[in-house]
């Protein structure tokens, strides 16, 4: 039994090429991520701007009634 042999798994070192690719795929999916949160926050806030413009222009237009109707 002395002469039975385990197999062991031999370690290699980092595949450079192949770190270079994870890397850069988990770094695009990352930024495209961010990208889309950053163009979802855009929307919003213009959409924002453009209902307080139309509330803003509504109310001077209302302001502006009254006082032609009040002569």
């Amino acid at each position: 039994m002395a002469g039975h042999r385990v197999a062991h798994a031999t370690l290699k070192g980092p595949s450079v090429v192949k770190e270079l690719v994870i890397g850069l795929a988990l770094g695009l999916a990352a930024g495209g991520l961010w990208k889309m949160h950053h163009w979802n926050e855009q929307r919003k806030t213009r959409a924002f701007y453009d209902l307080l413009e139309r509330w803003y222009s509504l109310k001077t237009a209302w302001m502006a009634i009254s006082l032609y109707t009040q002569k």
